[in-house]
């Protein structure tokens, strides 16, 4: 599998925010999203080859209980992604960052912790129909989540839509802002969420609103230990 980076740092989004972790960054990526923040790597050429062996044995020199599997989009390498899983499920926690758009999670979602990110339409590539999407989101559970990158009021409508048309009760629901330099923006995406979540009368779901908080401290992209 073609690696672009693995290191040590803090997951900076998601129902797991504020967690040591060893990350592990594949090259590669089936979409090619507006805001995506590591457009550098959507093809598979520009990350350095790796056997599955090497990954883990760089893995276990370092002390993380958590270990990152992000993109990209790790699931391109489904069957090397499952044996690092399976290397690791028994003492790490490991979080699989996932558009879950390229295959069938049945194998590795009981030994992880799945982040969903569903595109909506401001991603320019939107999702909602995938099977695989949509088959995903029906395996997970208490410890998973569904990730939604939200740019304007299209984008909320969307998603709460999906949840309701594929409603899963057991994962979280993350409402993540767009990122953006413009914090006026920012704000303003953040009031609008506030508001209608707020008024959102549906309260089986566990919703949140969430932002990078790597991004927020100044620590995106920035290893604190264990460069690969």
């Amino acid at each position: 599998m073609n690696i672009s980076e693995m290191f040590g740092s803090v997951e900076g989004e998601g129902k797991y925010t504020g967690i040591p972790a060893m990350f592990v960054r594949v090259a590669g990526c089936n979409l090619s999203c507006k805001y995506c923040d590591t457009a550098d790597i959507r093809n598979k050429e520009v990350g350095t080859a790796m056997s599955v062996s090497a990954i883990i044995t760089f893995l276990k020199a370092f002390k993380y209980n958590t270990i990152v599997l992000t993109g990209g989009e790790p699931t391109l390498y489904y069957k090397e992604i499952t044996e690092i899983v399976e290397a690791f499920s028994k003492d790490h926690t490991i979080i699989l960052h996932t558009n879950g758009s390229v295959c069938h999670l049945d194998d590795i979602v009981n030994q992880c912790c799945v982040s969903l990110d569903v595109k909506l339409p401001n991603s320019g590539n939107m999702t909602i129909k995938n099977e695989f999407v949509i088959k995903n989101l029906s395996l997970l559970t208490d410890k998973d989540e569904v990730k939604f990158v939200i740019s304007d009021l299209k984008d909320v409508i969307t998603a709460i839509n999906f949840i309701e048309t594929h409603g899963n009760f057991r994962p979280d629901y993350s409402f993540q802002i767009a990122w953006t330099d413009d914090k006026q923006q920012m704000r303003h995406n953040v009031q609008m969420l506030s508001w209608l979540l707020s008024r959102y009368t549906n309260t089986k779901y566990k919703m949140r609103i969430s932002v990078q908080q790597h991004k927020l401290l100044g620590i995106d992209n920035i290893a604190i230990g264990g460069v690969f």
